[in-house]
């Protein structure tokens, strides 16, 4: 339990570069933040800084940006700049320049100075959508003792999902879905790569790293791949080593799998948009036993313990709500 004065310090920390990304965070993820039981409810304001981690050029368009402004109300906003050029070129002699190495870099940094501030991090993502209640969410579960919230985040289609979400806009600073409808609304728009992840889908995916199932009026998840949404005064890591968010990130946090936790759909939501033909893995039409074959294969191939330990946490979505 955390003591009534504690002063614990709190980063949210989102790189962004890029038109497309650029255009989401200010429409997407930001309003999102803003929803009244978000920000507006978190008791630790004074002592939470957003930091968005960007160049030059995309600094100056959000510094006048009017969500920007209505941030600045509840936490303090940073602009962590960075040269896309010299980024590029570091990465470059290192390895493979793509769009999750540049953003384990930019992260890395990120979790430096908050582990010089003895901060805990929110690692969000530009084209990310959270459901309204997620601090409060986070707030209770750090009063139990969680230091580490994981959940499915899964990919829904860009324009899909924004044509479904319009009405759930209170102005185009504030975007207030609750965690259900969240979890129904990317159901209703789920990118073809998690399509294909369904075990009964007509292609199945070489790449399971979630796995649906159908049971009843229920789909159950079991995901090896999560996105950790609270981490706890995380440690840094090395900028050379690539990996992902989903694995080094949260190591850090497996001696105590008490403190993981991992979020149902009606305690917290969240989904990320892409373009339909982005990160598309190939899918085949398998027999049965040729998808569990599969599964097992990335399970032994390309997945660590932790990832065995979150694949046996299921994550349950309601089918009755796609009727609502």
């Amino acid at each position: 339990m955390l003591s009534a004065d504690e002063t614990t310090k709190f980063h949210i920390v989102v790189p962004v570069w890029g038109a497309d990304y650029l255009h989401l965070l200010q429409t997407c993820l930001l309003p999102s933040l803003l929803a009244p039981g978000n920000l507006p409810t978190w008791p630790h304001g004074s002592q939470t800084e957003l930091h968005i981690l960007t160049p030059p050029g995309e600094a100056k368009q959000l510094e006048i940006c009017p969500v920007i402004q209505a941030l600045r109300h509840f936490c303090t906003v940073h602009f962590d700049l960075f040269e896309p050029e010299y980024l590029k070129s570091w990465v470059r002699q290192r390895g493979e320049v793509n769009k999750y190495n540049l953003a384990h870099v930019l992260l890395c940094q990120a979790l430096e100075a908050a582990h010089a501030q003895s901060a805990s991090v929110f690692p969000l993502m530009a084209d990310m959508v959270l459901a309204d209640g997620f601090f409060p969410f986070v707030e209770k579960i750090r009063q139990q003792g969680i230091q580490l919230l994981m959940h499915i985040s899964p990919r829904v289609v860009k324009t899909e999902f924004q044509a479904l979400s319009k009405a759930y806009y209170r102005s185009p600073s504030c975007l207030k879905i609750p965690p259900q409808t969240l979890a129904r609304l990317s159901l209703l728009s789920l990118h073809p790569h998690e399509k294909a992840c369904f075990f009964d889908a007509p292609e199945f995916t070489d790449w399971p790293s979630h796995f649906y199932v159908r049971s009843g009026h229920h789909l159950i998840a079991h995901c090896f791949h999560m996105h950790p949404m609270y981490m706890f005064e995380p440690r840094p890591l090395s900028q050379a080593a690539f990996s992902t968010i989903d694995l080094d990130y949260v190591l850090q946090y497996t001696g105590d799998l008490s403190r993981v936790y991992v979020a149902q759909n009606h305690e917290m939501a969240a989904c990320s948009l892409s373009d339909p033909e982005q990160d598309l893995h190939l899918s085949h039409v398998l027999a049965s036993q040729d998808r569990l074959k599969t599964l097992k294969m990335f399970s032994k191939y390309s997945a660590q313990p932790l990832h065995h330990w979150l694949f046996r946490q299921p994550i349950y979505y309601d089918l009755s709500d796609l009727q609502s």
